[in-house]
This record gives structure tokens, C-alpha cells and sequence, in this order.
């Protein structure tokens, strides 16, 4: 699983590149790929097909020009293509998620999730937000609800983990004693 990671985040790399300085292009690409995967999962084994050695590469070349050519960007249309030839199609999602890392620090964004047990109101997200962009500068807050946690958070910002949860606590306290 790391060197899928590792290997999708040097794809969305290669296409971050592609597109230099043209943030429009750059939130083209996220778009395009966003909709591609998601079309991909609603369509019932669109996914075991791309993945399948049985299906020859230019059979998968064939399906993508017949989906997607002249309706996503030339580009894109082309870096599909490489996938199927590396095979790493398989990695597309992941592409799109470490691409669109790539893409919130391109434009001074730090993307940070919070996980509590229960939701939290609005001036605690507010108060939360403050603090994090005096840290990190433009944040952009995603909050999610863990049913496992007992009380305090859990912070994700990028790949860090920040776990100020009651329960990492007294888990930590816990070895500490045992």
C-alpha cells in the first residue's frame, strides 16, 4: 500500500507538471479525473475490467477513446492512456487524492480533517480554523465524526496525525501502567 502511495503521488506529480503555472488547467485536470473515478465507481465492474491482464491493453485503450476522447482535456486523455500502459489504471483514484494535495499546496491551502465523537458547532470550527491558519495559513476544514472516540480529536492535516482524543490518552496511559 505505501509504494502505491508513493507511486500515485509521482503520477500526480508528472501531472501537476504537465499543466505549470496554469491553475486553470491544474483544477481541469482534478475535475476531469474527479469525474472519471466517479463514473468508474458507479458503473459495476468498470474497475475489475481496467484491472483484469485478460483485457489486452489496446482493449482498455480502445474503452477510454470511446468514454473520453474530445470530451476531457487532450492532456488527461493522454496520461489515461499511460496508466494503461504502466499498468497503473488501477491507481486512479489515489492519483486524484494525492494530486489534489498537490494541488491545495499549489495554491496555499492546507487541507485538515477533524475527527470528534460528536459533531462540532459552529464556533468551535471557527475557533479551530483560526488557530490551525495562524499555524498553517489558508485551511480548509472537513469535519467527520468517529463513533470510536470518547471525547477531544483527532487532526489530519496532509499525512500528519495529530490524536488528542480521550481515547489515544487513555490507551497511552494504559501502556504506560501495563
Amino acid at each position: 500500500m505505501a509504494n502505491e502511495i508513493k507511486t500515485s503521488k509521482n503520477y500526480a506529480q508528472a501531472l501537476i507538471e504537465l499543466a505549470k503555472d496554469n491553475a486553470s488547467l491544474k483544477d481541469t485536470f482534478f475535475n476531469e479525473m474527479k469525474e472519471i473515478n466517479l463514473a468508474f465507481n458507479k458503473v459495476t465492474n468498470t474497475k475489475k475490467t481496467f484491472e483484469s491482464p485478460a483485457i489486452s491493453k489496446e482493449e482498455k485503450k480502445s474503452i477510454i477513446t470511446k468514454l473520453f476522447k474530445g470530451k476531457i482535456n487532450e492532456m488527461l486523455f493522454n496520461f489515461l492512456n499511460v496508466l494503461i500502459e504502466n499498468d497503473r489504471f488501477f491507481l486512479l483514484e489515489e492519483i486524484q487524492n494525492q494530486y489534489l494535495i498537490l494541488l491545495n499546496k499549489s495554491k496555499g491551502i492546507v487541507k485538515a480533517e477533524v475527527f470528534s465523537a460528536h459533531e462540532l458547532d459552529s464556533s468551535a470550527t471557527e475557533a479551530l480554523k483560526k488557530k490551525l491558519e495562524s499555524l498553517f495559513g489558508n485551511v480548509e476544514i472537513e469535519s467527520k465524526i468517529e463513533s470510536g472516540l470518547i471525547g477531544g480529536l483527532k487532526l489530519k492535516i496532509n499525512d500528519l496525525v495529530y490524536d488528542g482524543s480521550i481515547k489515544s490518552r487513555l490507551e497511552g496511559l494504559k501502556r504506560r501502567l501495563g
